[in-house]
């Protein structure tokens, strides 16, 4: 259970950044 809110975090944070990487 702790992985698979760890990697949702993770996969989160990688698509956050893309949207950043994105948007400039």
């Amino acid at each position: 259970m702790y992985f698979s809110v760890c990697f949702n975090y993770l996969l989160a944070l990688i698509l956050c950044c893309c949207c950043c990487i994105k948007s400039i």
